[in-house]
């Protein structure tokens, strides 16, 4: 991994490390007041969000720095497409006069202009949308990273699916919760339980004394060390 990658995953681990620190210190000042339930629901949900927002970010970066280190992919995909753009709109003959010359290197902020030139982030709906947007971005080498072991890429579907829910509340993304919940088990098995109350859900604790949120938060972490 290149310094601009390893650089991503600290900062990002760094940024949601101490968000769990931070996550603790509100747990213990909400303790033993009058309305601590409620209190604890909406640090965990608040929590898990962000969590989740940063996680999203995350993914962004590192597909930026690897689309940095080695263009090719990316740039060779885009050639092709401006060019069936072109001639879908005028014609071959156009095409073979317009020349289209991408520089063999680029830097981060190039980079994000060529492929989210509206500012948007990179963004995926699941593991599997994860896998193929790096492949469609990076050199095999690299996209190979993002093809993720099944209970981590459950993980993933988890938590995109569990930060739809918190941002929309709608019936389609509980049900799409409720989907991404069942297939949690081994190293995701803490994070197996019923969400018909999310918040309750999210604020229960494991044997060492870890609320779900927090689990969640960790194994995020776990994963981005992978890539």
């Amino acid at each position: 991994m290149a310094s601009e990658n390893k650089d991503v995953v600290r900062k990002f681990t760094k940024r949601l490390t101490a968000a769990i620190e931070y996550h603790r210190e509100l747990l213990l000042a909400v303790h033993l007041k009058t309305h601590q339930a409620s209190l604890e629901t909406m640090l965990a949900e608040q929590f898990t969000f962000n969590s989740a927002v940063l996680w999203e970010g995350f993914l962004s970066d590192i597909l930026l720095a690897y689309v940095v280190m080695n263009p090719k992919t990316y740039l060779t995909s885009l050639e092709a497409r401006v060019s069936q753009s072109l001639k879908e709109k005028f014609g071959s003959e156009v095409v073979r006069y317009h020349g289209i010359a991408f520089p063999p290197k680029i830097n981060r902020t190039q980079a994000k202009a060529l492929i989210d030139p509206k500012q948007f982030n990179i963004t995926v709906r699941s593991a599997a949308g994860l896998a193929q947007k790096a492949n469609d971005l990076l050199v095999a080498k690299y996209a190979k990273s993002f093809a993720l072991a099944a209970e981590d890429a459950r993980l993933v579907d988890f938590s995109i699916a569990i930060r739809n829910y918190l941002g929309h509340r709608s019936s389609a993304s509980r049900d799409s919760l409720k989907a991404a919940v069942q297939p949690l088990v081994g190293v995701n098995a803490d994070l197996q339980g019923n969400i018909r109350d999310v918040g309750s859900y999210l604020k229960h604790k494991n044997a060492q004394g870890d609320t779900r949120a927090i689990v969640l938060a960790r194994r995020i972490i776990t994963i981005a060390g992978k890539l």
